[in-house]
């Protein structure tokens, strides 16, 4: 393999380029030589040169178009122009066309060839900057494709994860209200009230989402609380009743590292504080708690009070109201509450608030 520099000397004088030639060879530079300019392009265009050496006064065409078509050629073939004139208008022309460098008639040997060497060691230096590059843009494109294969297993992983999560969390509910008939259904009921305050207060797609979820998950902390206390037949002790109320903060905890807005995990943690600041589990009040929170709070009580428990029978729809009103300013958002009355009536009939309702309570 042919290692040897390649240069291109073009001139129409004949005699510069025999001692051109010769003294380029003695530095050991392969040195072809053309004394027309379209042969001169022609052969750039085939051999693959690693600098030109052109003079600036030819017949055709000048030395700054000529700069401009060995450019168009190859873009980083260096070209130092031999010149006679030194104006500096000639020199700046020169450059920005695309030269090099320049040197001047007469020259030195030495200064010629410390000129070559100079243009040969920046030639050099972008050739191995462009093959970096090459290898940084092919390495870096391998490594992306890499990654987004390694993203989408991980995406495709992640969704499996989260749908077996959720449903585990949606079988403890099921399996929660199973095991009391006194609170089968509740969860959908109070979804299904939540939703309707929802929609009359005009909230958007997005909470009324979070609301949803939010809305079925509420009780979800229950599992972790004794059986014999949630069914108990009479007044809890103080002692049950602070484990009872232990209930949001469980299930806060049970959903929190699943991947949902922070919004839903509010709602399960804050349906049982109240306006007035007396709620658990950490004495929030007013804007403190979430208004999402609040209208679970108000779908909550309501069936509460509407729906058999161990210890009475279910309050009458007209009792339940009543209440609710009762407690506006002190337990429930005023806001709220107003909402609530003006959707009341729909809920006499809430047996038929199933699953199937939901669904169709759309945005």
């Amino acid at each position: 393999m042919n290692n040897k520099v390649k240069i291109l000397v073009i001139d129409d004088d004949e005699r510069l380029l025999n001692l051109l030639e010769e003294a380029l060879s003695s530095y050991n530079y392969k040195t072809y030589t053309k004394t027309d300019q379209s042969e001169a392009l022609a052969l750039i265009s085939e051999v693959n040169f690693d600098l030109v050496l052109t003079d600036f006064m030819m017949p055709g065409l000048n030395g700054l178009e000529m700069i401009r078509r060995i450019k168009e050629i190859n873009a980083d073939l260096p070209v130092i122009m031999i010149t006679g004139a030194g104006d500096m208008d000639t020199v700046m022309k020169t450059f920005k066309a695309g030269a090099y460098d320049y040197i001047k008639k007469p020259f030195k040997w030495q200064e010629l060839i410390i000129t070559i060497q100079k243009a040969l060691e920046k030639h050099a230096l972008i050739l191995k900057n462009k093959q970096y590059q090459t290898e940084l843009e092919k390495l870096v494109k391998e490594q992306t494709a890499k990654l987004e294969k390694t993203n989408k297993r991980l995406e495709k992983t992640n969704e499996r994860l989260e749908k077996n999560m959720w449903g585990t969390v949606l079988a403890m509910i099921s399996a929660l209200e199973a095991s009391d008939s006194y609170t089968f259904g509740h969860s959908e009921r109070v979804t299904a009230i939540s939703l309707i305050i929802a929609r009359q207060m005009r909230c958007d797609e997005r909470c009324f989402n979070f609301l949803r979820l939010g809305a079925v998950l509420h009780d979800i902390g229950k599992i972790g609380i004794d059986k014999n206390i949630l069914n108990k037949n009479g007044v809890l002790t103080e002692e049950e009743g602070k484990l009872l109320k232990t209930h949001p903060e469980i299930g806060y905890n049970i959903i929190k590292t699943l991947d949902h807005d922070e919004e839903v995990f509010r709602i399960v943690r804050q349906h049982h504080e109240r306006f007035d600041g007396k709620g658990y589990p950490d004495g929030l009040k007013g804007d403190e708690i979430s208004y999402l929170a609040k209208i679970v709070s108000i779908a909550d009580t309501y069936d509460a009070m509407t729906s058999d428990r161990p210890y009475r029978k279910a309050l009458s729809h007209d009792i339940a109201v009543k209440e609710i009103n009762r407690g506006r300013g002190t337990q429930f958002d005023p806001d709220t509450v107003d909402a609530f009355n003006k959707i009341e009536k729909i809920l006499e009939s809430k047996d038929h608030f199933n699953g199937s309702f939901i669904e169709h309570l759309s945005y």
